[in-house]
């Protein structure tokens, strides 16, 4: 057919005949490859392809290189006289059933266990046991005490010092949070100072950097002009990265103490998610945690 095309300059016609004609060769090749006793030399021949289909009639996995499925293939030829079969013989697939395991009964779960189990409580009941609002954390907070807010987000640690400020407190705030934005979100007015913790230049805000030493410059100073007064601490992940965790508990020992002598409040906004379980435990040890909502 396809010289007859190319007769007629049919040249389209004549390649598709061409093509299918080369198909079909492929085709019947391969069934006669695979139809026959191989040898391992006629095995490292094969097309890829076909070595699949041959360990899988085998029972073989058919993954990997081509030369790890002919090795996969050459012990079953050797083991025949040097040439495979293209199927397995009855008795090998006799052999392998034998080899089967027997379905393995599954046994009632015992009543007892199952009513075991619905007592216990759910891992998300055991983690909003604790968890706190806004309101009942207040009611928590005393003076002289330091404590551990924790939250996703830092959010409800500011509504916390808003809230506080009415009982004629002053407050100081280190924020990693542009001060306006917590000015203009959370309402906070009267007398308070908001340092921004960056190392960013901005006029007319007031900036600090994450060194601990001018950290505590400025809270001994705030400290002494005021009687009495709340302290929110919003950015320790930052401190932490950009000092040690030692150097931190210090830090925080030391404010904690100081808080402790003069009757403020100190407060510490943390996401527990940012941070080792470990290193949780240790600031938990040191300063009251809340947990809110």
């Amino acid at each position: 057919e396809a010289t007859y095309a190319l007769k007629l300059r049919d040249y389209d016609s004549a390649l598709a005949y061409a093509k299918q004609c080369t198909l079909e060769i492929i085709r019947i090749k391969k069934e006669l490859d695979l139809g026959r006793p191989l040898s391992v030399k006629e095995l490292e021949s094969l097309p890829k392809e076909e070595l699949r289909e041959l360990c899988r009639r085998w029972g073989l996995s058919p993954i990997g290189l081509k030369q790890e499925l002919v090795d996969r293939l050459a012990p079953i030829a050797r083991r025949y006289g040097g040439r495979i079969p293209p199927y397995p013989p009855p008795e090998e697939i006799e052999k392998k059933a034998e080899k089967l395991p027997e379905k393995v009964e599954e046994k009632p779960e015992k009543k007892e266990v199952r009513e075991e189990e619905e007592k216990k409580p759910s891992k998300k009941k055991e983690e909003e046991e604790g968890v706190l609002t806004v309101e009942e954390a207040l009611k928590h907070i005393s003076k002289g005490f330091s404590y551990l807010l924790e939250e996703r987000r830092p959010e409800k640690c500011f509504i916390i010092f808003r809230e506080l400020l009415k009982d004629n407190l002053s407050g100081l705030i280190f924020t990693r949070t542009n001060p306006k934005v917590i000015q203009k979100r959370y309402g906070i007015e009267g007398d308070v100072s908001i340092y921004w913790l960056t190392d960013q230049e901005d006029a007319g805000q007031l900036r600090v950097s994450h060194s601990l030493e001018t950290l505590i410059y400025h809270i001994e100073e705030f400290v002494n002009k005021h009687n009495e007064c709340v302290i929110l601490l919003d950015g320790l992940e930052y401190l932490l990265g950009n000092n040690t965790f030692n150097a931190v508990m210090r830090f925080l020992r030391r404010l904690v103490d100081r808080t402790s002598q003069q009757e403020n409040i100190f407060l510490v906004s943390l996401s527990p998610y940012t941070m080792e379980e470990r290193d949780v435990s240790l600031l938990e040890r040191e300063i009251i945690p809340l947990k809110l909502k």
